[in-house]
């Protein structure tokens, strides 16, 4: 495999990286200055198209009707987090992979359009969920709208260059709109319980490896407010002796504490004397 060096952390531009985690063959470093995790070396551009042509990154697309209903159903509860800011609006969904959420979101209520970069997935979303996508990087895109909310799933632990995705995500909102993040939480309480075998890791095909305070950081650096952060459940939340913990500490603290894989965060704009959310 084709790997090169990451000279530069791909949030602050520093150069400084301390070593931080070998798993098996793959090293990953932090940044000395935004704490950003990544792994380094890592495949090139031309290695990930080679994979992403093959197996790698295809999610589950099910024909069978009954099947894909049942996967649209378990989106729902990805799309709670925007009701406390947004009832409806205009979606997009960055590296929409199988395309379930935005079609949870239309059904919801939601004008929704995704972008892909796998062409498998665009067919799926088009030809089988009927949903408007878009063939690219987001980066490179030149999509003539803006939306209300542009969302990335489980996309930015992927991409070598997260800034551009944000940036070109911000371009797109409108300037009451709303970024929607979810990735891996490499501090969280699972990432600890399982170590080198958290399925977090995804090596070598995470580059970067967040945690709610680097996430936090890249976005208010971009001028971006966050508005909230939330945690997926631990896999071992409701085994009994974490329950006896959970007991002794307030609700709003137990998803914190005992948190899964994922975390998200949601993000407004910084406009002079507005955001969203106030």
């Amino acid at each position: 495999m084709e790997l090169e060096y990451v000279s530069d952390c791909p949030i602050c531009g520093k150069k400084h990286f301390r070593r931080y985690k070998r798993i098996d063959e793959w090293q990953i470093v932090q940044c000395t200055h935004c704490r950003l995790a990544l792994l380094n070396p890592r495949p090139t551009a031309v290695e990930v198209h080679k994979v992403l042509s093959v197996d790698y990154g295809y999610p589950y697309m099910p024909k069978d009707p009954l099947e894909k209903r049942r996967l649209i159903e378990v989106e729902r509860s990805r799309l709670n987090p925007l009701f406390q800011f947004r009832k409806t609006g205009a979606l997009l969904d960055v590296g929409f992979g199988s395309g379930f959420f935005m079609a949870q979101a239309q059904e919801s209520g939601w004008t929704v359009a995704g972008t892909e970069i796998t062409e498998r997935c665009v067919h799926y979303g088009r030809d089988e969920l009927g949903l408007q996508v878009y063939q690219g990087d987001i980066a490179e895109l030149n999509i003539p709208r803006k939306f209300d909310v542009v969302s990335f799933h489980h996309v930015l632990e992927h991409v070598p260059n997260p800034i551009a995705q944000v940036q070109a995500s911000k371009a797109l909102l409108r300037d009451d709109g709303l970024l929607y993040i979810s990735v891996p939480n490499h501090l969280g309480f699972d990432s600890w319980r399982q170590k080198s075998k958290w399925n977090g890791w995804a090596l070598p095909w995470h580059f970067c490896h967040y945690t709610p305070a680097t996430l936090q950081r890249m976005l208010e650096w971009r001028d971006l407010r966050v508005l909230s952060i939330d945690f997926s459940r631990s896999e071992d939340f409701d085994k009994p002796w974490i329950a006896r913990l959970r007991g002794r500490l307030p609700t709003n603290w137990q998803r914190r504490i005992f948190s899964g894989t994922e975390m998200s965060i949601i993000a407004c704009k910084k406009i002079a004397g507005h955001t969203s959310g106030d």
